[in-house]
C-alpha cells in the first residue's frame, strides 16, 4: 500500500474511533447533572465528537478529490445539511450525523484514495492556501460580529439593518433552538448549554459558521506545517501548528460561547485563551513564511510592496496585539489581578481597529487580492 493510501485509511480509522468513543462516553455520562455542576463526561465526549466531525469532513474532501462517485457526492450533501443541527452530540442531529460519520469511514477504508497530501500543498495542490486562509479569516470576522461592533465592516450593524428590513423579530435564542431540538417537543435544551443572544441573524451565522470553522483551521494549520519544511525555524513553526491543530480538534468545544459550540464549564475561558493564541498564530505564521523566504519580494514591484508593507504590519501587530495586549491580559486573567489603568488606556481605545478584528479584515482583503492575482496569472 502506498503512503497516500495509508494516510487515507488511517484518517478513516481514527475518525471512526473518535466517533465511537465520543458516543460511548456521552451515552455513559449523566445527561442531567445538577445546576452549577460541570457535565465532564459530556464535555469530553463533545470535544472528541468535534474531532470526529473534522475528520469526516477532511475524509469526504479526500474522497471527492480521488473520485466524484455518486455515493461520495450524496454523503457530502447529507453531511453539509446535517452539520448545523448536529454540532452537539447530545442533540437528535448528533445521532444522525454519527451514522454518516460511520458510513464515510467505511467508504474511506473501502475506497482508499490518494490522501490529503496533494490537497494541502500551497504550491502544487488543488486547494490553494490563500482560499483556505480567506475562508478562515472571513468566517472568524463574521462570527465575531458582536465583539467587533466598532470595526469595519460593522457586521452587527449589517445584521441589525437586515433584520429591520425584512421584519425579523424572532429572538436569537428562539431562532437557534431548532438547530438543537430539530423542532421536537420532547427535546429540551439543558442548563449547561448557553443560549444565544444579541442579533438573531448574527446568532444564525454563528451557528452555521462554527459547523465548519474547526475543519478550516485544522486544514490551515496542516498546510502551514507542510509549508514550514526546509524553512528557518521549521521545528518551532511545526510546534505552533501542532498546538493549533490540537486546539481545534480537541479543545475548542470547551469554549462555551453561545448556542452553537461548547458546554458550560469552569475551564471555558482558559480554552478561550488557547484559541486566541491559535488565532494569532494563524495570522502571523503565513506572513512570516512568505517574508522570511522572500516569496513575495521575488514577484516584481507589487510583490516587493507586499513584502515590506505586510511584513512591517505583522511586526506592529505582534508588538501591539500579542505583546502589548494579549500577554498582559492573559497574565491578569491567570493571576486574577485587575489590569492596570495604563494598559487599559493604551490598548482598549483602538484594540478592535488595530488589533485582532481589524487584522481579520486586512487578511480577508489580502488573501482575496492574492487569489485574484493567482487566478489572473493562470
Amino acid at each position: 500500500m502506498n503512503a497516500p493510501n495509508l494516510v487515507a485509511r488511517r484518517l478513516a480509522v481514527v475518525t471512526l474511533a473518535l466517533c465511537v468513543v465520543s458516543q460511548l462516553i456521552t451515552q455513559l455520562s449523566d445527561r442531567a447533572p445538577a445546576p452549577g455542576m460541570d457535565p465532564w463526561g459530556l464535555i469530553i465526549g463533545q470535544n472528541l465528537w468535534n474531532a470526529a466531525q473534522v475528520g469526516q469532513i477532511l475524509l469526504l474532501g479526500v474522497l471527492l478529490y480521488a473520485a466524484r462517485a455518486w455515493w461520495v457526492i450524496t454523503l457530502s450533501a447529507l453531511t453539509l445539511l446535517c452539520l448545523p443541527v448536529s454540532h452537539y452530540l447530545i442533540s437528535p442531529g448528533g445521532a444522525v450525523h454519527s451514522a454518516l460519520v460511520g458510513i464515510t469511514a467505511v467508504g474511506g477504508l473501502w475506497r482508499a484514495p490518494q490522501g490529503i497530501a496533494g490537497m494541502t500543498s500551497a504550491r502544487h495542490g488543488v486547494l490553494p492556501f490563500e482560499f483556505v486562509a480567506l475562508l478562515c479569516n472571513l468566517g472568524s470576522s463574521l462570527y465575531n460580529y458582536n465583539a467587533s461592533k466598532t470595526c469595519f465592516p460593522y457586521w452587527n450593524s449589517i445584521f441589525t439593518v437586515t433584520e429591520r428590513t425584512i421584519g425579523l423579530t424572532t429572538p436569537a435564542a428562539e431562532a437557534v433552538l431548532p438547530f438543537f431540538t430539530l423542532g421536537l417537543d420532547t427535546v429540551t435544551v439543558p442548563h449547561y448549554l448557553p443560549l444565544a443572544s444579541g442579533s438573531t441573524i448574527g446568532a444564525l451565522v454563528f451557528v452555521l459558521l462554527w459547523s465548519v470553522l474547526p475543519t478550516l483551521y485544522v486544514l490551515l494549520f496542516v498546510m502551514l506545517f507542510k509549508n514550514s519544511e526546509g524553512l528557518r525555524g521549521a521545528r518551532l513553526q511545526q510546534a505552533l501548528c501542532v498546538c493549533g491543530i490540537i486546539h481545534f480538534l480537541f479543545l475548542t468545544d470547551f469554549v462555551d460561547y453561545k448556542l452553537g459550540r461548547g458546554l458550560s464549564n469552569v475551564h471555558s475561558e482558559w480554552m478561550h485563551w488557547t484559541e486566541r493564541f491559535a488565532w494569532r498564530i494563524a495570522i502571523l505564521l503565513p506572513i512570516y513564511q512568505k517574508v522570511s523566504t522572500g516569496y513575495w519580494k521575488a514577484q516584481g514591484r507589487f510583490g516587493a510592496a507586499l513584502h515590506y508593507v505586510i511584513g512591517g504590519w505583522a511586526i506592529f501587530f505582534f508588538v501591539y496585539q500579542v505583546l502589548g495586549y494579549d500577554l498582559p491580559r492573559f497574565f491578569h486573567f491567570a493571576t486574577r489581578t485587575p489590569p492596570s489603568a495604563l494598559l487599559n488606556a493604551l490598548n482598549d481605545a483602538y484594540v478592535h481597529e488595530l488589533g485582532y478584528h481589524g487584522a481579520l479584515v486586512l487578511m480577508v482583503a489580502l488573501y482575496a487580492l492574492l487569489l485574484w492575482r493567482r487566478r489572473s496569472a493562470v
